[in-house]
């Protein structure tokens, strides 16, 4: 089983188990952005696995017009596991 979860540094987490989920390994950094925004992942029916997530850290706010942040906020991101 996997498991990837926010965090509040900055990056989305990820566990992994080989039981079934009775136990779970440490967690690990992923190199995908995140400011402790919530995560979703579905099982495609190609069997791929989908994960949506806010990568809004990517944004400098303070370089960006009120406008870009309203626009970031509204964005959605899709990251197709294989």
């Amino acid at each position: 089983m996997l498991h990837y979860f926010r965090s509040q540094k900055g990056l989305i987490y990820y566990s992994m188990s080989k039981d079934g989920g009775s136990t779970w390994g440490g967690a690990k950094p992923t190199s995908l952005p995140n400011p402790n925004s919530k995560v979703d992942m579905i099982n495609l029916h190609s069997g791929e696995l989908a994960l949506g997530f806010n990568d809004y850290a990517l944004l400098d706010a303070s370089k960006a017009s009120p406008r870009q942040l309203i626009n970031k906020v509204r964005d959605c991101f899709l990251c197709v596991c294989v």
